[in-house]
């Protein structure tokens, strides 16, 4: 009885890991939210960026942006896509879906698609060394945010950067994200917000809140928390 009971649990458990890693690595758009904008540029946040087939799909993707044309502005088409997945290569789902994701915008950029797509592999995710590390030395000693820091100066000078500017008609995205779009994605977008929105940690938690309906994960708040100080610093340096 006690073996049965045990290998009943299994199958749920097995189940629901199953059912869980499906729902995370499929597109909602419910998902997306648009961080910033710099001329008809766009920076936005996101979950995986599959179709319900399992494949890259960048028009997909776009065309969801392009619905929040409130936020966008003027914009009325995209040329290119650049998507920035924060997916680590060692876990063995995410290293499926990214092989995918791989092979969409290699077959994207070789057919007559009319955007271009191109990929960022820049794995990010909570660091354990926000639990002892001095906020004040963040980033300058030890970067605490498990790479988040420095990819939201990445994801600035790209949003405003001669290459992504129109220059065929289309604007450019940037799409970052992890699997789910809630605990890496908010934690970069979190830290994006705070050092060039001037988001309060109050404001960056809420933000996340209103995509993920909860609190990032431990590690990912105290990376999050940690970088709260240095980016206020950040703000202040910049002024003079």
């Amino acid at each position: 009885m006690p073996r049965l009971v045990t290998l009943f649990l299994f199958c749920i458990l097995f189940t629901t890991r199953i059912r869980n890693v499906a729902i995370a690595s499929r597109f909602d758009p419910d998902r997306l939210r648009i961080i910033d904008t710099y001329a008809e540029n766009v920076l936005v946040r996101g979950n995986v960026p599959l179709n319900n087939k399992g494949e890259f799909d960048a028009s997909m993707i776009l065309k969801v942006i392009l619905e929040n044309n409130q936020l966008v502005g003027d914009s009325k088409s995209f040329s290119k896509l650049i998507v920035v997945t924060l997916l680590s290569s060692r876990s063995k789902d995410e290293a499926v879906v990214l092989r995918e994701i791989r092979h969409g915008i290699t077959t994207t950029t070789t057919t007559s698609s009319p955007v271009l797509a191109e990929l960022i592999h820049n794995p990010v995710a909570g660091s354990w060394l926000s639990l002892v590390v001095p906020s004040w030395v963040v980033p300058v000693v030890v970067d605490t945010t498990g790479g988040a820091w420095e990819l939201t100066t990445t994801l600035y000078n790209l949003l405003r950067s001669e290459q992504t500017s129109s220059t065929s008609g289309g604007a450019t995205a940037i799409y970052v994200h992890c699997m789910r779009g809630m605990d890496r994605t908010g934690l970069v977008a979190g830290i994006y917000s705070m050092r060039y929105l001037e988001y309060s940690l109050e404001e960056a938690q809420q933000a996340n809140w209103g995509v993920a309906q909860r609190r990032l994960q431990f590690l990912e708040e105290r990376s999050l928390e940690a970088a709260a100080s240095s980016a206020i610093r950040s703000r202040r340096q910049s002024q003079y």
